[in-house]
């Protein structure tokens, strides 16, 4: 039996904050663990039915509520939340924008079950967090006078918040090791339409 259930809404124009405003200089943030969703269907895969993971990825929690605070407050110059994994996602900020990104790959917020689970194989320790998907975690940019107030918003929620790039003009993401080397051939994530021009969403 399949149950396919579609939710329609309506957005509220002077509280929208698109995906293809990021500018140069802006901080680039994520809310909450990235990778968790990814790691729970790896586990689900090989048997395993429980844990922190596997909830996470049998029933995330998207964050309407900090989404909606952060757009009201107007901190944020873009906004999307992380479904295709992170750097497929934030590909979908910097082209929109016109712009590139920088990551520091030792910022990227990972959970204590995570990083037990891949302990410290570098590559492989960040490949699930970099381009698995269904995090449903806020990745978004705005000033870095901003940043006090972000933290300051996050905090009344409870939410983690962690700063991890910068929007910068050169075109593509950089993932940079924490020796300042860049980091080649990690999975960027999922695309639905591999050949379909996207619009500014």
């Amino acid at each position: 039996m399949v149950i396919a259930i579609t939710l329609f809404g309506e957005q509220q124009g002077q509280k929208l904050t698109r995906r293809c405003t990021a500018r140069p200089g802006d901080c680039i943030f994520v809310t909450g663990h990235l990778g968790d969703s990814a790691l729970g269907l790896k586990l689900l895969q090989e048997g395993q039915k429980t844990g922190a993971a596997v909830t996470r990825h049998l029933d995330p929690s998207p964050r309407v509520r900090e989404g909606r605070a952060l757009a009201e407050a107007g901190l944020a110059t873009a906004m999307i939340d992380i479904s295709d994994g992170l750097l497929a996602d934030l590909g979908h900020i910097t082209k929109n924008s016109a712009v590139g990104a920088r990551l520091y790959l030792e910022r990227i917020p990972l959970s204590a079950e995570y990083s037990e689970h891949f302990g410290l194989n570098g590559h492989e320790r960040y490949a699930l967090a970099l381009g698995g998907g269904e995090d449903y975690e806020l990745l978004f940019t705005a000033p870095e006078h901003r940043k006090s107030q972000i933290i300051s918003l996050f905090s009344k929620f409870g939410t983690l918040v962690s700063e991890i790039g910068e929007i910068t003009t050169v075109p593509g993401i950089r993932v940079l090791s924490p020796e300042g080397e860049t980091i080649h051939g990690i999975a960027t994530g999922y695309d639905h339409f591999a050949t379909r021009q996207k619009d500014c969403g």
